[in-house]
């Protein structure tokens, strides 16, 4: 199964915001921008 969901949907704009401020270094563009997306994809592979 391949799905994708947005955490925005879930009532998580303050956990990303959080995550955003620690990953604040690692996200940052050329124009000093960080940001996370809040789009997650999700991939389940089961042997029934």
């Amino acid at each position: 199964m391949d799905t994708k969901m947005d955490v925005l949907n879930w009532n998580a704009k303050s956990s990303l915001d959080s995550l955003n401020l620690i990953c604040k270094e690692l996200h940052e563009g050329l124009d000093g921008i960080s940001k996370n997306c809040s789009e997650v994809a999700i991939n389940i592979t089961s042997t029934f």
